[in-house]
Order: C-alpha cells, then sequence, then structure tokens
C-alpha cells in the first residue's frame, strides 16, 4: 500500500483541509484536527480491509466509498496522494470543509465525500 503524503507548508498539528487523489484525480476532501488523522487513517482502514477485518466493532460495515476506492486503487496499482490544503479555525472546519467541496464540485469534480 503506497500512499503519497504532502504538507505543501500546512502546520500538520494545527487544524486542516486535506484532499485525497487517486490516479492524479481528487476525488475526497475532509478535514481534520490534525494530519494525524488522515495520515493514519486511511492506511489503517486499509489494512483492516485488506486483513477482512470491520471497520469498527460496533459498526462492521461502515467503510465509507472513498474508503473501497482507495481499496481499488490499492489493488490496481493507481497512484495514491493525500495532501494537506490549508490550516483552518478549529471552529469553523466544517464550514470550511463544506465551502472547499463546493468549489471542486463547480469546477466539475466529482467526489466521493456522500
Amino acid at each position: 500500500m503506497n500512499i503519497d503524503f504532502r504538507l505543501n507548508g500546512v502546520d500538520p498539528l494545527s487544524p486542516l483541509l486535506y484532499k485525497i487523489a487517486i490516479g492524479g484525480t481528487v476525488c475526497y476532501i475532509g478535514c481534520a484536527n490534525s494530519a494525524r488523522r488522515p495520515k493514519s487513517a486511511y492506511r489503517r482502514n486499509l489494512q483492516r480491509m485488506i486483513n477482512g477485518r470491520p471497520y469498527r466493532k460496533g459498526n462492521p460495515e461502515g467503510f465509507r466509498v472513498v474508503h473501497k476506492r482507495l481499496l481499488e486503487a490499492t489493488y490496481s496499482g493507481e497512484t495514491i496522494v493525500i495532501e494537506l490544503i490549508r490550516n483552518v479555525p478549529r471552529e469553523s472546519k466544517f464550514s470550511e470543509e463544506r465551502v472547499e467541496i463546493q468549489m471542486h464540485r463547480n469546477n466539475g469534480v466529482i467526489l466521493l465525500n456522500d
């Protein structure tokens, strides 16, 4: 599982927005309190799927569309890049995420956020 992680000058210890691109195409926009979550959570979820383990005990089928697409990309050898976009205020990270998602959609990008 080869995931390229790019900081792009973003402070990884502060709240931020990130995007996931597969095969050079952005497919997901997310927000997190730090880069630790996107850097480790997607790898961990991919490993769980590869090993046939559940998402969580209380939600075994909880893998989202983006997780399944990442698994397909892993098996097909497509490039996967998680790239930090910018830091955002903690109290407005969800609204900033929605704005970023809408901006990508306005540019014709189909995202797996739903």
